[in-house]
């Protein structure tokens, strides 16, 4: 109530954020507080949609009211719907973009977008302009369109863009309503544009294992890439990448399932393998991260599996694949994880 009556009587800044504030310390777990206000009344993001329709020239009052709604929204299932039903996601997002420069203002968006996802169907719900707006905004803020990513971006707003398009992805799937694929809402190819994505972040290994995980999505399917040059560049990048990545983060136990699940489960690996030097070095790869400590059956796993497609008696050029195999160690590296792990039935 003192939210509205300070957006209706087109009170101060410091007003709202004030009241905006109080909002949020109502929450459930806020503050410290172990009590909070519930929201029975679907129609309660209104008057933060109002604030934010009215305040969107204030930097300030976009990122209080984003970082509420988002706080509210990772609370329940409910609370999101509310959110996506009752704010307009065109008037979100034009905010977002008029503050572009401001880093705390992309993080809080882009938190926002990702809380948004757990709604069943969020683009169908947000619609076609909006949703392609919608999954559009994270990859411009990693790209750097606003204000500068990378570098520039910082870790915070790096990491909430990244989980920000791992949630919208999850609208690629049976739950939602056909025809809203999240995939064919990416301009460009997605495959490149998350691949860039990837890359820019490199810093931070949470980037780095979402981005993976968003890219196994991306190359998943090698039929939708009829051209078999493409495919085998797409494959030579991916396979670079991933050894990129690896390098810059030798240590995460998170990144190497990352890392061998893309090679493991990708078409583009399982059923083409175009070239023999990506088999080669996917296999040298596998066999380093199958070795690291601490010891991961999911790493096993993926790495077994990387190492039995690309040595199949089928493939061309199987002879030097196996050869590569034998001498960087694969042999050993699979005896290993199964003394490691002898009664793990997958591995």
């Amino acid at each position: 109530e003192r939210l509205e009556r300070a957006v209706e009587s087109a009170g101060s800044t410091g007003q709202v954020v004030q009241a905006v504030s109080m909002v949020r310390e109502s929450l459930p777990g806020a503050g410290g507080a172990r009590d909070g206000i519930p929201f029975p009344d679907a129609g309660w993001p209104g008057p933060l949609g109002s604030a934010l329709a009215r305040h969107a020239d204030s930097a300030v009052v976009v990122a209080e009211v984003t970082r509420t709604l988002a706080a509210a929204a990772e609370l329940c299932e409910r609370h999101a719907s509310d959110v996506l039903r009752a704010v307009s996601v065109g008037v979100l997002l034009g905010a977002l973009d008029r503050h572009g420069s401001d880093g705390d203002v992309r993080r809080r968006g882009c938190a926002l977008l990702g809380r948004l996802s757990r709604v069943r169907g969020h683009l169908a719900i947000m619609g076609g302009k909006e949703a392609r707006r919608a999954v559009a905004y994270p990859f411009e803020v990693l790209d750097g369109t606003h204000g500068g990513g990378g570098a520039g971006a910082g870790f915070l707003a790096e990491e909430e863009a990244m989980g920000a398009l791992c949630g919208l992805a999850g609208s690629h799937s049976e739950a939602d309503p056909p025809g809203v694929p999240f995939w064919r809402m990416v301009d460009g190819d997605p495959a490149e544009r998350t691949r860039r994505a990837v890359e820019r972040c490199r810093r931070s290994v949470t980037c780095q294992v979402l981005g993976l995980t968003l890219m196994r999505d991306a190359v998943g399917d090698a039929a939708s890439i009829q051209d078999p040059e493409m495919r085998e560049i797409h494959a030579a990048k991916t396979v670079m990448m991933i050894e990129k990545a690896l390098k810059s983060h030798p240590d995460s136990p998170e990144l190497r399932e990352a890392a061998l699940a893309v090679l493991s489960t990708s078409t583009f690996f399982t059923e083409d393998w175009p070239s023999r030097i990506d088999r080669e070095i996917s296999i040298g790869v596998a066999v380093k991260a199958m070795g690291r400590l601490p010891p991961s059956p999911v790493v096993a796993c993926h790495g077994c599996r990387v190492l039995t497609v690309a040595c199949r008696p089928e493939m061309r050029d199987s002879n030097a694949s196996r050869a590569a195999a034998g001498r960087g160690g694969a042999i050993e590296a699979v005896a290993a994880v199964m003394s490691e792990f002898p009664c793990h039935a997958a591995v």
